[in-house]
């Protein structure tokens, strides 16, 4: 039986724009931050190194430290803010599905800015 959580996601109206998109030739998608580009090739590249050279593995539950720290760096100098910790998470969606089951309980009010990327109110319902 599927949860009284999961029955509160609804199908989003941009999934009906997309079908109608799919039907188009070399459409431009500028709905959810998909580059109408490729990847640079020095990008690729280094990637490729990386890959060879066994760094394909899951990371540590605590992040790579050098990332961590390169973050901690950047925050410093462009905000004059220290930070205790860091979270990397691979998107935002997952980010804000961690930060959401951490700080909300069922019946606590939260508010969304409009416009918002359609997962987000669900991201609720389910947190």
């Amino acid at each position: 039986m599927i949860s009284k959580r999961a029955k509160l996601i609804d199908s989003s109206g941009i999934r009906k724009v997309f079908d109608l998109a799919a039907a188009l030739e070399k459409p431009i998608n500028l709905s959810i931050g998909q580059p109408d580009f490729d990847v640079a090739q020095n990008v690729k590249d280094e990637a490729i190194i990386w890959i060879r050279s066994g760094f394909n593995r899951y990371t540590v539950t605590q992040g790579i430290p050098e990332l961590v720290e390169e973050v901690k760096r950047y925050y410093r100098r462009r905000f004059n803010v220290e930070l205790d910790s860091v979270l990397i998470t691979s998107g935002v969606s997952g980010g804000l599905t961690l930060a959401f089951l951490a700080l909300f309980d069922e019946g606590d009010e939260a508010i969304v800015l409009d416009p918002y990327f359609v997962m987000y109110k669900h991201l609720l319902h389910l947190a």
